[in-house]
């Protein structure tokens, strides 16, 4: 076939996979499994779970309905573990268009969030059918089906409806993502419409970061219910979609986003990991758009700078330092949350203090935090992934030893 990329979260199944090629599957995103859930077959601990994959960006189909192929695919490995992957796939649609999407996924112990930085820019003006930004699952793969769908943002529900199987063809008129931190949630999931023999699990989407310019004016995030059928099995696909009306893009038009997508147990029964608070409110809202609305609001985190130059806070809060040093304090999280320190004349010599006391996290001497070089600048970083399971602030500071 061709290129085949996976995101490992743990050594004992895929996580994430990609196929920038789009050759088998004729979408980006394959197989996603679960982490810590009971497993196929016997269901014992640190198996292959089960494939609950299918999601794509930028599927652009022209006036007459033809798909618009991904070309010229290249992949950039900037890290590789083992706190924190970050690989980009970039290409073109045609001559109109070029995009980018950088893959994320950080060492945690409870769930799977793949995190994606979409990047397009539109050089000639084209016209288009239909433009999905985003999507999970995909048109041509789709592993599991969701029986219920739900819409919000920061401040809760917006709408749930039950998913209308089957298309292909569009369930719902768009609707818009308002809101801070919109999100969806596609839940009450069967494997390809029967009723789960082992655990699966359900899967959402939230907008951390979303900018905009489409048809010659700014343009929030829209989505909607896509039914599918693929192989006679009928299911459906949440889609991000351009504005109502927007059928043609103009030269200058471009789309900045950070979207995090969400691999959810479903139920707490299910989660045989070591972290309290995600079992805790398995018990309580499992198999519910719930869980992504925690995923939403607990993870938004919030950095106030000490020292140093706060860059991102998604998929990974990158902070670049000064003389070598660093120090923030950080509100909310979930699971691991990665940090990154950028701008180091040495990849040693480090250590990372929390609420003052030194981060120790080692099981064989050095293992529990990562380091990669700046070619082009010329300097190093330190990469850690810190538990942060609770809304108290948290003081960080990396010293010179």
């Amino acid at each position: 076939n061709q290129l085949w990329e996976q995101s490992a979260l743990g050594s004992w199944g895929e996580s994430i996979c990609y196929e920038p090629d789009q050759v088998q599957a004729d979408c980006t995103i394959t197989d996603i499994r679960p982490v810590m859930v009971r497993s196929m077959g016997t269901g014992v601990p640190w198996g292959w779970t089960n494939n609950v994959g299918g999601g794509d960006f930028f599927r652009c189909f022209d006036v007459a309905g033809n798909r618009m192929a991904h070309r010229g695919m290249r992949t950039t490995s900037h890290r590789n573990g083992p706190c924190f992957t970050e690989v980009t796939f970039a290409g073109s649609l045609g001559a109109a268009m070029a995009h980018s999407t950088t893959v994320s996924l950080g060492r945690t112990d409870d769930i799977v969030r793949g995190c994606y930085h979409l990047r397009l820019d539109v050089n000639n003006a084209v016209d288009f059918s239909r433009f999905v930004i985003f999507q999970f699952g995909s048109d041509t793969y789709n592993a599991i089906s969701g029986r219920g769908i739900a819409l919000g943002n920061e401040t809760g529900l917006i709408k749930e409806w039950a998913a209308q199987w089957g298309g292909p063809a569009y369930r719902t008129d768009p609707m818009e993502c308002r809101g801070r931190i919109p999100w969806l949630s596609l839940h009450d999931s069967v494997p390809r419409g029967k009723e789960p023999s082992a655990a699966i699990a359900n899967r959402g989407l939230v907008i951390r970061s979303w900018k905009a310019r489409l048809g010659g004016k700014p343009a929030a995030p829209w989505a909607a219910e896509h039914g599918v059928t693929i192989g006679r099995v009928d299911s459906s696909t949440i889609d991000l979609l351009t504005p109502p009306g927007v059928n043609r893009l103009e030269p200058g038009d471009f789309i900045e986003a950070t979207i995090e997508l969400v691999v959810m147990p479903q139920f707490a029964g299910d989660y045989y990991g070591p972290n309290v608070a995600l079992r805790d409110a398995l018990t309580a809202d499992g198999n519910t758009w719930r869980m992504i609305h925690r995923e939403a609001i607990g993870n938004d985190r919030r950095v106030e700078m000490k020292s140093g130059t706060l860059l991102r806070t998604h998929p990974a809060i990158t902070i670049e330092a000064k003389d070598d040093r660093a120090e923030c304090v950080l509100t909310g999280g979930l699971g691991h949350v990665p940090l990154i320190f950028s701008g180091l004349t040495s990849p040693a010599g480090r250590t990372l203090y929390r609420d003052g006391q030194p981060v120790d996290q080692q099981v064989h001497g050095n293992d529990f935090w990562q380091t990669d070089y700046d070619s082009v600048a010329g300097t190093w970083s330190r990469t850690y992934t810190v538990p942060v399971n609770d809304v108290q602030p948290h003081a960080f500071r990396l010293a010179v030893d």
